[in-house]
């Protein structure tokens, strides 16, 4: 539980908000973005495909510039429409740079440490934090709205397509992105992954106790469950005839089809501590702690190819458009690996990478390191 141990060694001691219910909300404004599409969110959207619309860097990127947290940064950075990244260290603190010249452009402390990761709605920025709550920031780094919940909001948000933030802590909560207000709340076990959005609009999710959960959007009543019987310490993924493909602690990555059975099981040589991604062909894209980074079959879960690296793999794979596939390793390297899984080139950065890569634009990417830098390379 890779999360719950680095918490433990940052934090020594913790409060969690505790409040009446699962989520309570605490709005200061209702200015918010005209649209209900997200510019970003965790796994490029909401169903955690990690597909990417730009073309990623081809030839070995050089770095273009740094910026320094006081503390690793574990979360992944976003993208606003602006070009703006917003990334945080395990600090507290969430940055705005300007995507090309590297300069702050706003900082926002929040009251505990940052794992997850942004979502940017138009000028709104929604993360949680080990402060116990979500938050939504202005353009200026200004709170919009709060949520607090009942422990650390450690699980990235999620952006529904008609506008629900997908919250998750103890529980799962639907709220209006653009004012925080309560559509409903569950309760149950922690969770620690991001919730996904299936093709027919429900909520999947995994909690810690091994269950992987579909709830109904409308009113988050839930519809089915399967039994995992390990932690999925990332977030499930949904493909594209609505299938669910999740990476777990046991070392497996498992489909369960829309209707929640579960199609494969496959073992790999180490826990899986990832979110998989969907490559343009369909297959799978996951690391795991065996020093690999794997393509299975999408249809089978057969293995198509491995690529070895020289560290364990917390960092979930960035598809671009053209199937090129961008992972970081905690052998402090930035992988790049051709569709047919050779590797293409890589990059060593300053320290471990646990967070997920960005694509910025064509052939431009970005990184948090655990040295607190958030790097910016590019081939051109």
């Amino acid at each position: 539980m890779q999360r719950l141990a680095a918490r433990l060694r940052l934090r020594a001691t913790s409060v969690a908000a505790i409040c009446v219910g699962l989520f309570s909300s605490d709005v200061r404004s209702q200015t918010a973005p005209a649209s209900a599409v997200p510019s970003f969110q965790f796994a490029m959207d909401a169903r955690h495909t990690g597909r990417s619309s730009v073309a990623g860097p081809r030839a070995q990127p050089s770095i273009q510039w740094r910026v320094r947290a006081r503390r690793r940064v574990f979360s992944s950075p976003a993208l606003g429409a602006d070009g703006t990244i917003v990334f945080s260290g395990v600090d507290g603190v969430v940055h705005a740079i300007d995507g090309r010249s590297g300069v702050e452009r706003w900082a926002h402390a929040a009251p505990g440490g940052v794992f997850s990761s942004p979502a940017v709605l138009g000028e709104l920025t929604i993360l949680g934090h080990g402060g116990g709550a979500f938050v939504a920031l202005d353009r200026r780094g200004a709170r919009v709205w709060r949520a607090e919940t009942e422990e650390d909001a450690d699980a990235s948000p999620t952006i529904a397509p008609d506008g629900a933030a997908i919250l998750a802590s103890r529980g799962v909560a639907s709220v209006d992105a653009r004012t925080g207000a309560v559509r409903w709340r569950t309760r149950g076990a922690r969770v620690l992954g991001s919730p996904a959005v299936s093709t027919d609009g429900s909520i999947v999710f995994a909690d810690v106790d091994g269950n992987l959960l579909w709830l109904r959007a409308t009113d988050g009543a839930e519809i089915r469950r399967a039994r995992i019987g390990s932690l999925v310490e990332g977030s499930p993924m949904i493909a594209d005839d609505g299938a669910v493909v999740v990476a777990s602690e046991d070392g497996h990555v498992r489909r369960y089809s829309p209707q929640g059975a579960l199609v494969w099981d496959v073992a790999l040589g180490g826990p899986a501590r990832t979110t998989p991604a969907l490559a343009r062909d369909g297959s799978i894209i996951v690391g795991s702690d065996d020093l690999h980074v794997h393509s299975l079959d999408g249809a089978s879960g057969a293995r198509r190819w491995s690529v070895r690296t020289g560290g364990f793999l917390r960092a979930s794979a960035r598809i671009d458009r053209d199937g090129w596939i961008y992972v970081g390793s905690e052998d402090d390297r930035l992988l790049a690996i051709e569709p047919s899984g050779r590797l293409a080139w890589s990059v060593t950065l300053g320290a471990d990478i646990d967070a997920s890569a960005l694509l910025v634009r064509d052939g431009v990417i970005a990184v948090g390191c655990d040295d607190g830098g958030l790097y910016l390379l590019s081939d051109r």
